[in-house]
């Protein structure tokens, strides 16, 4: 084999060892995710829902349209918001996954710049449950959110409501 047509073959192994690992489903949703933070930070609302399932309901009692109703508030309260994702953590089983994420959200609020959610000793935490749809990867549910600022009435939220997710039945 020529010089020449062995650089062409590694080139050609190399480009699709990397277009797996681009269209993994790992990468997709991480891309996804990532983009929806940038969505948020622009306070552009549907692209942020893009991301969620109609289906989507979380044990704290909102469902997708009430989440962009709770987006939009935040939209109207907030400005220059900054979202610093810390970490990331995806994971993947099949048609379902999870992303695990340690977060902190700065911006301006009342006239005030400064951090508004978390700090970078105590962020925010969340594991957002995805699935598998026609359309792309879709968040199903919020199982896990911890906001420091908002703990007693992320608690007393979950407290007093029924646990919706387990209400979905197939297909979300």
């Amino acid at each position: 084999m020529s010089k020449r047509a062995l650089i062409v073959v590694l080139v050609l192994v190399a480009s699709g060892l990397w277009l797996r690992w681009y269209l993994s489903p790992e990468q997709v949703i991480r891309r996804s995710f990532m983009g929806a933070v940038e969505a948020f930070e622009g306070e552009r609302l549907l692209a942020v829902m893009s991301v969620f399932d109609r289906g989507y309901r979380d044990s704290w009692g909102h469902d997708s349209e009430a989440l962009g109703g709770i987006f939009a508030a935040a939209f109207d309260e907030l400005d220059d918001v900054d979202v610093e994702v810390i970490e990331l953590e995806v994971t993947v089983d099949g048609e379902s996954a999870r992303t695990s994420l340690r977060f902190v959200v700065s911006g301006a609020a009342d006239g005030a710049d400064g951090l508004l959610f978390g700090e970078p000793s105590r962020p925010c935490t969340a594991t957002l449950e995805w699935a598998k749809r026609p359309q792309g990867w879709r968040i199903t549910t919020t199982s896990r959110l911890d906001i420091p600022e908002l703990r007693d009435e992320l608690d007393a939220a979950r407290a007093g409501s029924p646990d919706l997710a387990a209400d979905r039945g197939p297909g979300g």
